[in-house]
């Protein structure tokens, strides 16, 4: 889209900032879903993410700059809004934290914790995409960006997976319901 650079700039701190959210929200999430005590890493990584998103809306993450990335293949050219070094520092941060929701989750299909598997593909499938589109910025190799579309596999494995568990726990408690001797008690 042919847009005035203002808009691109603007875009491009949103878009840095929902990403920084976007890794917190997969740190709290896979903690609670592998059911893991976070280490003093993973207890630091949301504060410095949420400063991070912070940064970016507020416009101190890149430089102002920006520059046409054309992949010729299809007829696209992006135009990105450089980071500076700060944005750098924590894009690369944002990278190496996003390992720690892929390790609980591999951490957790070793274990048996149903639907984890199907984390795995998904979040890797993620993770591999923001690695592709980090290359692509950087220009170290020609490729479209992947991510923006890439988001769809995790969200739907994740909606899935709820899905699937409060479709077993009704199950469950039906199964209990039906036991004379069980008694579950509704309460208020």
């Amino acid at each position: 889209l042919h847009q005035p650079d203002e808009v691109v700039l603007w875009a491009s701190r949103v878009q840095v900032a929902v990403a920084m959210a976007h890794g917190w929200a997969w740190l709290r999430y896979s903690q609670a879903f592998a059911a893991v005590e976070p280490g003093r890493f993973a207890r630091v990584a949301p504060f410095v993410l949420a400063v991070a998103a912070a940064l970016s809306a507020a416009g101190l993450l890149h430089s102002g700059e920006l520059r046409d990335h054309p992949f010729t293949p299809i007829g696209v050219v992006y135009r990105d809004a450089l980071p500076n070094p700060l944005g750098e520092a924590l894009l690369l941060y944002l990278s190496a934290v996003g390992i720690v929701p892929l390790a609980r989750f591999a951490r957790a299909w070793r274990a048996g914790v149903p639907h984890a598997g199907v984390h795995v593909v998904a979040y890797a499938s993620q993770l591999l995409f923001g690695i592709n589109d980090g290359l692509s910025t950087s220009r170290a190799i020609q490729l479209p960006y992947l991510l923006d579309t890439g988001f769809v596999l995790p969200i739907l494995a994740v909606y899935w997976a709820v899905t699937e568990h409060f479709a077993e726990d009704a199950r469950a408690l039906e199964r209990m319901r039906a036991r004379p001797s069980v008694r579950v008690v509704r309460s208020v």
